[in-house]
C-alpha cells in the first residue's frame, strides 16, 4: 500500500491520495500558493512528488524529484 503526503513549507498531511487533494485545494483557497503532493511506496525511503495544487488546478508532474520520507514524516506528523 502506497502513503501519499500533501505539504508546503509550513506544513503538511499523510493519509490517502483524496484526502491529500482535498486539504491541498483547501491550503491554495487559504492562501498558499502552492501544495505538492507525493508518494511512497512500502520499505522505500524517498517519495516521488507526483502533482502540484495551485490556483489554476491541479498538475500531475511526470518525473517528479525525490524527498526523503522521514523529512516529510516529520513535517506531516508534527501537525498532529
Amino acid at each position: 500500500m502506497h502513503s501519499f503526503f500533501a505539504f508546503h513549507k509550513q506544513r503538511g498531511v499523510q493519509h490517502g491520495f483524496r484526502h491529500c487533494l482535498y486539504w491541498s485545494k483547501e491550503e491554495v483557497r487559504n492562501g498558499i500558493p502552492v501544495v505538492k503532493i507525493a508518494i511512497a511506496r512500502p520499505a522505500v525511503k524517498d517519495a516521488r512528488i507526483v502533482a502540484e495544487v495551485t490556483e489554476s488546478g491541479v498538475q500531475r508532474i511526470d518525473d517528479g524529484r525525490l524527498i526523503p520520507v522521514k523529512n516529510l514524516e516529520k513535517r506531516c506528523l508534527a501537525n498532529h
